[in-house]
This record gives structure tokens, C-alpha cells and sequence, in this order.
């Protein structure tokens, strides 16, 4: 229930404020999303899911990881995390070439979903 309200909010929010745009283009909306992903990163969400390791900058960003996430969430419709990744190994990876294995990215997504309600929260704003 949780997922489908969040998955709710991003839509309509995503459509009002992120994409307010009357193209159906999936490059645009691609764009837009890591626009604003790479923007809240910036304002604060980099500090929640900081890095004290060697792997301090992955080939895959943080801010490529959720744009990926949320973009085939609002395009698709799809929330299973298999098909996100599979929508986005098939459809995306000219555009994210470093997205790596199916476990590879579940793995960064989970470390990075301490931003996630942080990112609802500014959209609902």
C-alpha cells in the first residue's frame, strides 16, 4: 500500500512540477527526471547517503541510479525491481552504459533509499 501511495505522489508530482511539459518524448522526460535528481543531490541529498570508502565515485551515479529508478516507474508503471532493471538493461542502456548487473544495481538502489523520502517530500512540497 505504501509503495502504490509513494508510486501515486511521484506521478502526479513528477507530471506538475518535473516534467510540466505536453511532450510524451522519453528522452525529454529522461532528462528532466536527472535534472532534478542531479539538483537535489546538490541542495542536501548527497550528504544522506555519503560514501566513506574506496568506491567513493562509481562508474554509475547516485543521481543516474534514482533517475533510472523513478523514470521507469512514471514512464512503465512498473515498481518490481527485476523488471526496472530489465526495462532499463533493454530500453536505457545507451544511455547508462555503466548499469552493470541486476544485483549490482538493487545493491546501490537499497544503499541509497535513505533518499527517497527526502525526494517525495520535496516534490510534495
Amino acid at each position: 500500500m505504501f509503495k502504490s501511495l509513494v508510486c501515486s505522489i511521484l506521478i502526479v508530482n513528477f507530471n506538475k512540477i518535473i516534467l510540466d511539459t505536453k511532450t510524451n518524448d522519453k528522452i525529454d522526460k529522461l532528462v528532466k527526471i536527472y535534472y532534478y535528481a542531479c539538483e537535489k543531490f546538490e541542495e542536501d541529498l548527497q550528504y544522506r547517503c555519503e560514501r566513506f570508502s574506496n568506491n567513493k565515485k562509481p562508474k554509475l551515479t547516485d543521481q543516474e541510479v534514482l533517475t533510472i529508478y523513478l523514470f521507469v516507474i512514471e514512464h512503465q508503471g512498473i515498481l518490481e525491481m527485476n523488471r526496472i532493471h530489465q526495462f532499463a538493461k533493454d530500453w536505457l542502456l545507451d544511455r547508462f552504459p555503466d548499469l552493470g548487473s541486476y544485483q549490482a544495481f538493487n545493491y546501490r538502489l537499497n544503499r541509497i533509499s535513505s533518499v527517497l523520502g527526502p525526494f517525495v517530500e520535496a516534490l510534495v512540497q
